[in-house]
């Protein structure tokens, strides 16, 4: 069995193998690809807001990886088909490597100061301004590396890559 491939049809949920011996090892692999969640219309607080998983896995963005405030970060509606991921060390004396993603987004800038500001388009949307990758961790990981913000759902521009692309949608 040794550096040989084996293709198994699962029984009722298990796949059975039989002719194991000592020594040998078994690696299993999984399709997760990520993927964008788009919260349900009818939470006001959630509106417009995505949030991404891998598997069982719902990840989030801790302000100990990011570079501006985690409420600044836009996403865009495709950011989960771009999504890397990635490993990184163990958090908080975690055994093996802990999953990550990196997400392309925009920093929210300039911040809104006035109260009823014109905004057309919209500051954060400007081409070229504000590009980032934000990291995402497992959202059970969260708060192990000192106190900061945290967020699963990060707001969403519909028209934040498509708007660069010239088109006026």
């Amino acid at each position: 069995m040794v550096g040989r491939a084996l293709r198994r049809e699962a029984s009722s949920g298990w796949f059975e193998v039989d002719d194991l011996v000592s020594g040998d090892v078994i690696e299993i692999t999984l399709p997760m690809p990520v993927q964008q969640h788009a919260a349900d219309p009818r939470v006001d607080a959630l509106r417009a807001q995505t949030c991404f998983t891998r598997g069982p896995i719902v990840f989030c963005a801790e302000q100990i990886d990011q570079g501006q405030p985690v409420d600044e970060i836009v996403v865009g509606p495709d950011a989960g088909h771009k999504a890397e991921v990635g490993f990184d060390e163990p958090v908080n004396g975690q055994d093996g490597f802990t999953a990550v993603l990196d997400i392309p987004a925009r920093n929210r800038v300039p911040r809104i100061t006035s109260l009823y500001p014109v905004i057309s388009p919209p500051p954060w949307l400007q081409p070229g301004q504000g590009e980032i990758t934000v990291r995402l961790i497992p959202y059970h990981l969260w708060a192990n590396r000192g106190p900061g913000a945290m967020r699963v759902w990060l707001p969403t521009a519909r028209d934040q890559l498509t708007q660069d692309q010239g088109d006026q949608s």
